[in-house]
């Protein structure tokens, strides 16, 4: 098996389950995904980038505001 090794290219950027650094104060987005986890994701965040966020209940989804 031939292997091609390459030099000076970029690796993708991580995934982004939630949009958390693109958000603004007052911002929301919409959410399937289990409380817990949405809620633990927007915790973990918060913590490591100094920011807060709020879950709640939106009908049948999960809308997550980031507060401060």
């Amino acid at each position: 098996m031939n292997h091609v090794i390459e030099r000076d290219i970029a690796p993708p950027p991580p995934l982004q389950r939630y949009p958390f650094s693109d958000m603004k104060i007052g911002d929301s987005f919409l959410t399937r995904q289990p409380r817990n986890r949405v809620a633990a994701a927007a915790s973990d965040y918060g913590k490591r980038h100094s920011k807060q966020f709020s879950v709640r209940r939106d009908g049948e989804q999960l809308r997550v505001w980031r507060i401060g």
